[in-house]
């Protein structure tokens, strides 16, 4: 898209009809080649950033699945000491169930031999 279409008379008669148009080609191809040099350096600085904000992305991503798995490590281990616990608990209960089970037991036989003897 050309950037300057016309330009004054005063200047075109000055210039004539062949040197205006070649003045207009020529700001136009100076514009277009300013503004490609503009959009290059405008790329090369967005893929600048682009790479440092990857780098940045790509560090903190180590950084919370390392902190991710130090959580896990400790909630298993947490979990596995609740769970050892809930054994020596549950076996205590379980002794405590049999004793009380084996009186019982010793004190119904007991009865029983002293009805029939």
């Amino acid at each position: 898209m050309p950037i300057v279409v016309k330009i004054p008379k005063k200047v075109e008669n000055i210039l004539g009809e062949e040197g205006s148009s070649e003045l207009i080609d020529f700001i136009n191809t100076a514009f277009n080649d300013h503004k490609i040099d503009i959009i290059r350096e405008v790329e090369l600085r967005f893929e600048s950033k682009l790479e440092a904000l990857k780098s940045e992305l790509r560090k903190e991503i180590v950084e919370s699945s390392a902190k991710l798995r130090n959580e896990v490590t400790e909630s298993i281990g947490a979990l596995r000491n609740e769970m050892a616990e809930s054994k020596v608990e549950i076996i205590k209960w379980m002794f405590i169930f049999w004793i009380g089970t084996t009186f019982t037991l010793l004190g119904g036989v007991a009865a029983l031999i002293k009805i029939l003897i």
